[in-house]
């Protein structure tokens, strides 16, 4: 089943988010891991918010485990508050 995932960090500014994403390689607008649907940032006053939609919660919390948790460590940001609902229908374009 389909997961919605949003993740909240707390940082100053996107400086942050624009290094992880470098550092992981996704460059020209491609995030490359398998289970990925959509993918999108907000920035919020006190920090970002990624928004996120997986093929399924085992996919995202292997990514999360693989990519998201030593990155965090790497940058030296807390753990980004995490929430995860169950996506009923989505669609995407042809």
């Amino acid at each position: 089943m389909a997961v919605a995932v949003e993740m909240a960090y707390t940082v100053s500014g996107m400086d942050t988010y624009h290094k992880a994403s470098a550092q992981m390689g996704f460059t020209g607008g491609r995030h490359p891991a398998p289970g990925i649907l959509f993918h999108w940032v907000e920035a919020v006053q006190g920090g970002f918010i990624v928004h996120e939609v997986w093929e399924s919660e085992e996919q995202f919390n292997a990514f999360l485990e693989e990519h998201l948790q030593p990155m965090s460590a790497a940058l030296g940001t807390d753990e980004p508050e995490v929430a995860v609902r169950a996506v009923a229908s989505y669609r995407r374009p042809k």
